[in-house]
């Protein structure tokens, strides 16, 4: 919600927990631009598009005030962004979601990974899926700064071959600008480095937390930062990868991961390259992820943790939001609805009236206590009339 207070003299709109501003049908067009930008801030990008839609549906109505275009016209590039930024999304959600274009690579230990050839890049697209069981409810948010935690990567990251990170920018909560660091342990082989821009976008629908990072080429301009060169004797890589954690059910986190890494090593060939991106590589890093998580008590992440409380318990906060709406949804199935309860009283009405016509007057007056054909250990007695 949103409150008109005074700023220097101005007017500023603040949100408020007043539930019936929050359910009003219009609220004020200032209010909506508001909620916009915070769902921007907080990752929900979905929520953000929405409200974008709202905001230009209204437009379009007969008789819209001139004062609403003017308003409206300052955040038409912000909404723009939003639409390009969810269309992005959508997309990687079925990247992640559907075997379309993908083939099978390798399958074992709780891990599948998949490859996928597209056109202009001789490497491949590699996916790897895995679902970790018997998870506690404030193990997401403990997964999910693994890869929020950027300068800490190089502390698991398998094969020892990142180096720790330089944070360029941290420009908002879930949108960050890092230049990753990596010796591969090849003779004759320089260091290499990448500038990538991460984002994360939370999923309340899908229960989700994603984060992607896009390389920053050379030369590219970024209103955030400058963008280093890289230093004498090193060379620019290219990487791009999407980490996607999903709560499940029973005590179960769904996480998938793609990626394609141009090492820019021309001494290997690109077939080898391949094979080694979808073989030991995402099963290593799977395997990785489950051993940190596991021992996460005052590791750096636990650390970090602590040092950013409310920036991770938003997170929890969702996971046990969720949790409690599965359970509620739980009980409701058990309860029988209404139009059931009154079958069932009918259907046994019914026999009961036929078993009396049937039976043998001694069997009417006398009912008897019988164990039926339950299962040993959920027997239930019962009266047959």
């Amino acid at each position: 919600m949103v409150k008109m207070v005074e700023e220097d003299g101005a007017p500023a709109f603040h949100f408020s927990n007043d539930p019936i501003f929050r359910e009003r049908k219009n609220p004020p067009l200032p209010f909506l631009i508001e909620e916009m930008r915070q769902h921007m801030e907080q990752g929900r990008i979905f929520e953000a598009r929405k409200i974008g839609q709202r905001l230009l549906a209204r437009e379009k109505k007969p008789n819209t005030s001139a004062y609403y275009t003017k308003k409206i016209d300052p955040v038409r590039g912000l909404i723009d962004d939003i639409y390009h930024r969810a269309e992005h999304v959508e997309s990687l959600l079925r990247d992640l979601n559907t075997d379309d274009d993908w083939q099978l690579a390798r399958e074992g230990k709780g891990v599948t990974v998949h490859f996928r050839k597209d056109e202009g890049s001789p490497l491949h697209l590699v996916r790897a899926t895995s679902v970790f069981n018997n998870f506690m409810p404030n193990d997401f948010a403990k997964l999910c700064s693994l890869f929020v935690e950027t300068e800490l990567m190089h502390k698991w990251f398998p094969g020892g071959v990142m180096k720790p990170a330089t944070l360029l920018s941290w420009h908002s909560k879930y949108n960050k600008i890092i230049q990753l660091n990596i010796d591969i342990p090849i003779p004759f082989l320089s260091p290499r480095d990448c500038v990538v821009m991460g984002s994360g976008f939370h999923l309340p629908d899908q229960n989700a937390f994603l984060i992607v990072t896009k390389p920053i080429a050379d030369g590219e301009s970024c209103s955030h930062c400058e963008i280093p060169k890289p230093a004498k004797g090193v060379v620019r890589m290219s990487t791009e990868s999407i980490f996607y954690i999903e709560l499940l059910p029973n005590n179960k986190i769904s996480f998938k991961l793609i990626g394609r890494d141009d090492l820019k090593i021309r001494i290997m060939p690109t077939a080898l390259l391949n094979h080694i991106s979808q073989g030991h590589l995402p099963f290593d890093l799977i395997r990785t992820v489950h051993r940190t998580i596991r021992n996460f008590e005052n590791s750096p992440w636990d650390v970090a943790m602590r040092e950013r409380r409310e920036y991770y318990q938003e997170i929890e906060d969702k996971v046990h939001e969720q949790l409690d709406n599965w359970k509620d949804m739980d009980e409701q199935s058990k309860k029988p609805h209404k139009h059931e309860t009154a079958k069932t009283a009918a259907v046994g009405q019914i026999k009961k009236t036929a078993g009396l016509i049937s039976r043998p007057k001694d069997d009417q007056e006398k009912g008897h206590f019988q164990y039926g054909d339950d299962d040993e250990k959920s027997r239930k007695g019962r009266w047959i009339l």
